[in-house]
């Protein structure tokens, strides 16, 4: 593994929890599969939709995972 892509890994913690609760896989798996809509979505607005979807949802994954839970 390169160190570029070493640099970019998520760092795993016990069951991918970090301290502040939030849970990294269910991000990284959001994150992954919204990249993989988006790039075969047949247009760049669709693909934008996408993507933002996937930012509102791994917002409030964490948003929960810190105890916060407001929006």
């Amino acid at each position: 593994m390169s160190t570029a892509i070493q640099a970019a890994a998520p760092r795993k913690s016990p069951g991918n929890v970090r301290a502040g609760g939030v849970n990294t896989n269910l991000i990284h798996e959001i994150t992954r599969d919204a990249l993989r809509r988006a790039a075969l979505a047949p247009t760049y607005m669709d693909a934008l939709d996408i993507t933002g979807a996937a930012l509102l949802a791994a917002a409030a994954v964490a948003r929960m995972g810190s105890g916060r839970g407001t929006a």
